[in-house]
């Protein structure tokens, strides 16, 4: 009993997450603008949380630290989605000339689902770990924007590799 109220608090909690995050304010054009430099840049563990650090100098609270995340988090989720868009289109292409069999676009949506799913529960556990404490909201996004913006990085090489 305990364990199903655990785990719906948890799905509401994270469910609410993803909805505020869905209306974090975006990035200042400035901020926007660094971070787009920054991966011009091919470096994209330098730029995860260009944002963040210098905006949760000054957060006094958790729900202050979370809104230093949103804007960032939002930026890397729109960059990993516009990644993903290119490297389908390129795997449509170039499964043209080869079978059903080995195409890459559909293994590329299967992929990106577990990794989703992966993700998930990676997050999902470093919240876990803090037993609901605060400290767990906090590492729960701080991981959500690490392991995105790392799939950015990856997804960005398919890219490269692909356009051979």
């Amino acid at each position: 009993m305990f364990r199903l109220s655990l785990l719906s608090f948890m799905s509401l909690w994270f469910s609410a997450a993803s909805l505020a995050q869905e209306d974090a304010p975006p990035l200042s054009s400035t901020a926007a603008e660094a971070l787009e430099q920054c991966l011009a840049q091919d470096d994209v563990e330098t730029c995860t949380g260009a944002w963040v650090a210098p905006c949760s100098e000054d957060a006094l609270t958790t729900v202050d630290i979370l809104a230093c995340y949103a804007p960032e988090l939002a930026f890397w989720e729109a960059r990993l989605s516009t990644v993903l868009v290119e490297l389908e289109q390129i795997y449509v292409e170039l499964d043209q000339f080869d079978d059903a069999a080995r195409a890459l676009a559909p293994r590329l949506e299967i992929y990106q689902e577990q990794w989703e799913a992966w993700r998930a529960a990676k997050c999902g556990f470093e919240y876990s770990k803090f037993r609901g404490g605060s400290l767990g909201r906090i590492t729960h996004v701080d991981c959500q924007l690490t392991e995105t913006s790392t799939r950015v990085a990856e997804l960005r090489a398919l890219l490269e590799e692909a356009g051979l």
